[in-house]
């Protein structure tokens, strides 16, 4: 999927500049927003529809501008205004890079102030994000191992450390060793991540369904730990709806 000359790479979470190939490494909270924007191409998409993209805990509105902004950034000055702000509404994705026009007439003046102003605040807070963030294009998340289940179908944990990484791959083998047993598995890629909760851990899966490399269908499922310890018969495969 493409932005312009930016290809989306969704198994690796990356934007790629096809033109540089500088590579921005997407945080989680930038992977969800900019997925959600291309799906929903040409569309407005509302802050309060992409605060609940995380089922278990909603985003912030503070997450998803700063999100924006450091895509925007990367995007740089000529395809950033692809991803339009709708004020008091949402974000939108263009088609392609629009092209802005001032007008010379004296009763469009106060527009034009409107807008210098409106861009100027904007560089300030650019300013801001730069000198009190560090950028996600310097942070990198090891890679997710793709581990096997039926046909073309694959389960790709994603751990955010090493520590976390041994500490979980036996139980999430043992997962992608349930799925297996399906007699159909409708998803192509399966990410599951693990978050902890009070009083037990929970795993978030996202389930993605793929046809000609688009996504043609997506499912995101929360489910507790000690729930798949408790089910003996392995029932929770069919009920989440990972098995047909």
């Amino acid at each position: 999927m493409f932005i312009g000359p930016f290809r989306f790479d969704v198994a690796l979470r990356q934007l790629v500049n096809t033109h540089s190939a500088q590579v921005l490494q997407l945080s989680p909270v930038e992977f969800l927003v900019i997925n959600e924007l291309i799906l929903s191409r040409g569309r407005v998409v509302s802050t309060q529809w992409m605060r609940h993209l995380t089922p278990e805990q909603p985003l912030s509105v503070q997450e998803i501008t700063i999100a924006v902004n450091q895509i925007k950034i990367f995007l740089g000055s000529k395809h950033a205004s692809m991803i339009e702000t709708v004020s008091s509404q949402g974000y939108l994705l263009h088609l392609k890079p629009r092209k802005f026009k001032i007008h010379n007439s004296p009763y469009k003046a106060l527009s034009v102030k409107l807008v210098a102003l409106l861009m100027m605040l904007s560089l300030m807070f650019v300013i801001f994000l730069a000198t009190h963030f560090n950028a996600s294009l310097h942070h990198y998340l090891p890679l997710p191992d793709q581990i096997a289940i039926k046909d073309q179908s694959v389960l790709l944990p994603i751990y955010h450390s090493e520590t976390e990484r041994q500490r979980l791959e036996q139980r999430l083998t043992a997962v992608a060793g349930q799925l297996a047993l399906c007699e159909t598995l409708k998803w192509h890629k399966i990410y599951v991540a693990v978050s902890p909760s009070s009083p037990t851990e929970q795993l978030q899966f996202v389930m993605q369904a793929n046809h000609h490399q688009i996504i043609s269908d997506r499912k995101t499922v929360v489910i507790n730990i000690s729930e798949l310890q408790a089910d003996m018969a392995g029932t929770w495969m069919t009920r989440f709806g990972f098995c047909e």
